[in-house]
């Protein structure tokens, strides 16, 4: 059995570990597991790995998400448990009185639980409340892997915010910019999105207390190499990267930006890779909208996008 591999740093600068700093996947037997750090001022980066469907919570802190790529599963399927491992980070927040505490959670489990335990508050089973059925919580990432009869979730929960509601669909990819617009004139964001067995499904949510703002979307499709310079052009047209996935099996990459209607006010943008580049990202007050893997770039294969 090998142990989890992971780093936290009891330090004032944000320390970076990923996957190209050494990182192991681990392979351990079902089981559910959860960890909370309540020192901000580290990122750490990891794998959840397939097969030990569990949750992680990380406060206070903000999940990038699963980095987006086709690389999350072997080559073979397998229908054992043990097929697939994400990659996920965390990026420490400052908690004052006008910024909540948030928690990141990770989770995973069998595909055929997946209806059922977006329903369940206690999944996964930890016991302190965190969960992504939760009415504080918003997913933030989704990995359907129907073949290798798992998917994987992210979410970011909110100790004072609550009464968000979520709606799920699946769609054909050529129609998801329409459902996206679609809940956008409803009020609602596009969070995560997730090919499934050729179609996408897609998360949304909608808060409670606001139902006024109305927001417009664009989704691109991009191969992961390019992805970089596809969000930037969202970006320069007041999008913010609100949801990342793969498209297809050809390892294409879902772009889904969004912005209040009417608003095409460009906003800042920063990709960055390696430790320096995301230090420097996090300096200058971006927040992390979402990550790419590209795995044609072995040593660096991850790029994180920033928007202000």
């Amino acid at each position: 059995m090998g142990e989890e591999r992971g780093s936290h740093c009891r330090c004032d600068q944000p320390h970076f570990h990923h996957a190209g700093d050494g990182i192991r996947r681990w392979r351990r037997k079902l089981h559910s597991h959860s960890e909370q750090f309540g020192r901000s001022g580290y990122q750490q980066s990891s794998f959840a790995d397939s097969d030990r469907p569990r949750a992680h919570g990380w406060g206070p802190s903000l999940p990038a998400g699963f980095a987006s790529s086709d690389g999350d599963c072997g080559a073979t399927a397998v229908t054992d448990g043990t097929g697939c491992a994400w990659a996920f980070t965390q990026t420490p927040i400052n908690v004052t009185s006008s910024s909540p505490t948030l928690l990141a959670g990770y989770g995973s489990d069998f595909f055929d639980n997946f209806q059922a335990d977006l329903q369940d508050s206690a999944w996964p089973s930890f016991g302190n409340g965190a969960s992504p059925a939760s009415a504080a919580s918003v997913v933030t990432s989704l990995d359907l892997e129907p073949d290798n009869v798992l998917f994987a979730v992210a979410w970011i929960q909110s100790e004072q915010q609550t009464s968000f509601e979520r709606v799920q669909n699946t769609v054909p990819e050529a129609n998801l910019e329409a459902a996206a617009n679609q809940e956008g004139a409803n009020g609602r964001v596009v969070t995560a999105v997730s090919n499934n067995a050729g179609e996408i499904t897609y998360l949304s949510y909608g808060w409670q207390a606001d139902t006024a703002t109305l927001y417009e979307a664009h989704v691109v499709t991009t191969s992961p190499s390019n992805a970089p310079s596809a969000a930037a052009a969202l970006a320069a047209q007041g999008f913010i990267i609100t949801a990342t996935g793969v498209a297809d099996n050809s390892g294409n990459i879902l772009l889904v930006g969004t912005r209040v209607q009417g608003d095409t006010m460009a906003r800042p943008f920063f990709a960055a890779q390696g430790s320096s580049a995301i230090q420097t990202m996090m300096q200058r007050g971006y927040a992390n909208v979402g990550v790419v893997a590209d795995y044609s770039n072995p040593t660096n294969p991850y790029t994180f996008l920033g928007e202000r």
